[in-house]
């Protein structure tokens, strides 16, 4: 069991970091409403000396935002649904890419090297540039608000996000040592 914990400590150690941060969400949005603090100004002798934003600092760990929005609070309140969004997103990457892998090892046999060739100009691309320069037109806020509404915004990054990684993904699930039903050999019970 050691040996276990000594072999797996980086991912033991980033694993209950996002856990951590999750259940640290999570108590926020039940016991505090999701409230997330804010400090507009600060008053000596009800005159103010300094308003927001604030640097990081003992009252405020991570600084503050034009608004005075505490940066930590921020982030705890919005790790739920950013852990939340990307395991969903997972989720459904590993569905679709099953579902054509397998596709394309058992009934694309013709057309393995060319789709081969084809997806595996994706590993050359950087997936994450090519993500942030789709999505930056639709998530960009301009000085009026967001042109699209969140829904919109939302199901756009999760499609987008999902069809990036489909064909490496895919052509990964694909290339595993599938044998053909028909060539597989059964042991007598």
């Amino acid at each position: 069991m050691k040996t276990f914990f000594v072999r797996n400590f980086y991912i033991l150690l980033g694993s209950s970091f996002i856990v951590g941060i999750l259940l640290a969400s999570c108590i926020n949005g039940i016991f505090f409403d999701g409230e997330i603090k804010q400090t507009q100004a600060i008053y000596i002798d009800a005159y103010p000396v300094d308003a927001a934003p604030f640097k990081p600092s003992q009252s405020f760990w991570l600084g503050t935002d034009t608004n005075g929005r505490h940066l930590l609070h921020v982030i705890i309140e919005g790790a739920k649904y950013t852990i939340g969004l990307s395991l969903f997103i997972a989720g459904i990457r590993m569905f679709f890419s099953f579902v054509l892998g397998t596709i394309y090892a058992f009934y694309l046999q013709k057309y393995q090297r060319v789709l081969s060739a084809l997806s595996n100009a994706f590993q050359y691309i950087p997936v994450v540039l090519l993500a942030y320069f789709l999505l930056r037109p639709v998530l960009n806020q301009a000085f009026e608000g967001f042109e699209y509404s969140f829904a919109t915004r939302v199901w756009y990054e999760i499609i987008l996000l999902t069809l990036l990684a489909l064909p490496t993904v895919s052509l990964v699930i694909g290339n595993e040592n599938l044998d053909h039903p028909k060539k597989r050999v059964y042991p007598e019970c």
